[in-house]
Order: structure tokens, then C-alpha cells, then sequence
């Protein structure tokens, strides 16, 4: 097993809820997410994205 490249896992919680506050507050990206949950434009695609990951942006990384 590959050894995880996360530093601390005690903080996996308060990113969680910083993606869920996220989440809460950005009501274009979540009629985004329930339009490509019934269309799953991307099915059967490895999708790629790099950029600075904070709370929306794993938002975002979560819909795609």
C-alpha cells in the first residue's frame, strides 16, 4: 500500500466542513451538480484539474 501523502489527517474534518459551507453558499455550482448528476456528462472519463485547492474549489473538484 502506497503511504499517504496527506500531512495531518486530523484536520480531514474541518476541511470537510469547509466544503460543506462551500457548498451551502454556491448556488450556481450546485444547479451545476444536479444537472451533470442526471446527465453524467463525464461517465466513463478521467477528469484532470490543477489548481490551488481550498474549499470551493474542492466544491467544485466534488461536482465534476
Amino acid at each position: 500500500m502506497a503511504e499517504s501523502i496527506v500531512k495531518d489527517m486530523t484536520l480531514a474534518e474541518d476541511g470537510r466542513k469547509k466544503i460543506d459551507w462551500a457548498k451551502s453558499h454556491m448556488p450556481v455550482l450546485n444547479s451545476i451538480h444536479k444537472r451533470f448528476e442526471a446527465e453524467q456528462p463525464f461517465k466513463g472519463l478521467n477528469v484532470v484539474i490543477c489548481l490551488h485547492l481550498e474549499a470551493k474549489t474542492a466544491y467544485l473538484a466534488k461536482v465534476i
